[in-house]
């Protein structure tokens, strides 16, 4: 029997929350293409927004490579589950990076 691996859904308060921001930050940073875009499923009140977990990981990593170097990305991407702000530079930081 083959077993298929679970996907993980983020919503938007949980990624304010995991990186002390706003809906707002998150919505900007979609639009400039700096931020995995969410996954909409449509239901009969409206459309509800999701990032996969693994997604927004690999992000933090792409990011975090870019902040503070290759070196540094594992141990300071937030554990899994964790709810912890990404410590470093800022966003606008990392902008300036790429």
């Amino acid at each position: 029997m083959r077993v298929r691996a679970q996907v993980v859904y983020l919503t938007a308060a949980d990624l304010c929350e995991r990186y002390h921001c706003s809906r707002m930050w998150i919505t900007r940073h979609i639009k400039q293409h700096h931020f995995p875009k969410p996954i909409t499923f449509d239901g009969r009140v409206g459309c509800v927004r999701r990032w996969s977990r693994s997604e927004v990981e690999q992000w933090e990593d792409e990011w975090l490579t870019a902040a503070l170097g290759n070196e540094l990305v594992r141990s300071a991407r937030p554990h899994q589950g964790a709810h912890d702000h990404v410590r470093g530079q800022s966003a606008q930081g990392a902008e300036k990076v790429k």
